[in-house]
């Protein structure tokens, strides 16, 4: 009898392994995943992407839009507290100019001429581009080449959009500014006199875009001045 018992007991133990087992085996068996190859529905909403639009003349034949990883050349990292803007001087000493820290980040600089002149160019990084280098023209101050007379003589032609004149950020050297366009350009003129060499800086952009670089590009202008240039060689 007990042996009986101690079978039963055996079996029923081995039963209860046994679909024990299958419950776990049941539970961890792998469900394979299933791919759909069929065509994706074109997603109409694209306000998570920066996309450049190639056409931007309205005549123009429309391109496909293309997104793209874009850094704002015109937009700068904070930067540590204990970090001192960029000061330099150029033209041989005739300005003196503060760099924002957007110029620092995004762009670069090179020479063009022996006179001083230069421009900034935009870095490689930065994508999107539908303006210009800066150009800061630069030759020595006379009677037909200085910031007053070149500023009256240029609002004279072409589509002129807006005008003015106002003081540096340090008040030391007064800023003359045409605003003009053509075509689907605007164009952005500056006259300033320094230490002995006025400077013509120039910069132009898309028409759908420029008002957001005109803040920028006067704040660059603005920083310009004579104060605590040392004097080399005109």
């Amino acid at each position: 009898m007990i042996t009986n018992s101690r079978i039963g007991l055996t079996s029923f133990g081995l039963l209860v392994v046994i679909v024990c087992a299958y419950i776990v085996v049941t539970q961890e068996k792998e469900i394979p995943l299933v791919i759909q190859t069929s065509a994706v529905q074109e997603v109409e909403d694209f306000s998570d992407y920066d996309y450049v639009m190639l056409d931007i003349s309205p005549t123009s034949t429309p391109q496909s839009i293309t997104p793209i990883s874009q850094t704002d050349a015109f937009d700068a990292a904070p930067r540590a507290k204990n970090v001192s803007n960029v000061v330099g001087y150029f033209a041989g000493g005739a300005f003196v100019i503060s760099v924002p820290e957007w110029i620092v980040q995004n762009w670069t600089s090179t020479t063009t001429d022996a006179f001083g002149s230069f421009a900034f160019l935009p870095r490689p990084t930065v994508s999107g581009v539908d303006f210009s280098a800066i150009d800061i023209f630069i030759r020595p101050t006379d009677e037909l080449f200085n910031a007053e007379w070149l500023y009256t003589q240029d609002k004279k032609t072409g589509t002129v959009i807006a005008t003015d004149t106002y003081l540096s950020f340090k008040e030391d050297v007064r800023i003359y500014y045409i605003n003009k366009v053509d075509g689907d350009r605007t164009y952005l003129t500056f006259y300033v006199d320094g230490n002995a060499k006025t400077a013509k800086i120039t910069f132009d952009a898309s028409n759908r875009n420029v008002d957001k670089y005109v803040p920028k590009i006067k704040e660059l202008v603005s920083s310009l001045g004579t104060s605590g240039v040392p004097q080399f060689d005109k």
